[in-house]
């Protein structure tokens, strides 16, 4: 079969598909995880040891509400995308400069928010490992 613009736009098109499936399944995660740290955080918060460490576990509850609200806004983007993706025309296998910006900009925020989230976890369970022995 030879390869002209409608092929293309296939390809791409699947391509934009499957960015967008899989940067849901990894918000959904994402989601999912930051609520294992709320939930974690108020169990030791309501436990006797939890009194004892609270003014140290104080600092995470606005990282996490953070990390939730970050997670929603990049949600917002992906219905944004989704939403452009149905509007724009894409013509000889060409994406639209704005589909391309959307794109680039939900690439990079998505990357932070894994660094950021990534880190989140990382100092909480630290800070678990180093106090609650």
């Amino acid at each position: 079969m030879p390869f002209n613009s409608d092929n293309m736009l296939y390809l791409k098109l699947k391509q934009l598909q499957f960015e967008h499936d899989t940067w849901r399944r990894l918000l959904g995660f994402m989601m999912d995880e930051n609520n294992h740290i709320k939930n974690r955080h108020a169990d030791l918060l309501s436990n006797s040891l939890g009194n004892h460490f609270s003014d140290k576990l104080d600092r995470f509850p606005k990282k996490i509400i953070q990390q939730d609200e970050q997670i929603r806004l990049l949600h917002h983007y992906l219905v944004e995308l989704e939403q452009l993706l149905g509007r724009e025309i894409f013509e000889n296998g060409n994406t639209p400069v704005k589909v391309e910006n959307k794109l680039a900009q939900l690439r990079n925020n998505i990357m932070l928010a894994e660094i950021q989230f990534g880190n989140l976890q990382l100092s909480f369970n630290n800070y678990l490992s180093e106090n609650y022995r």
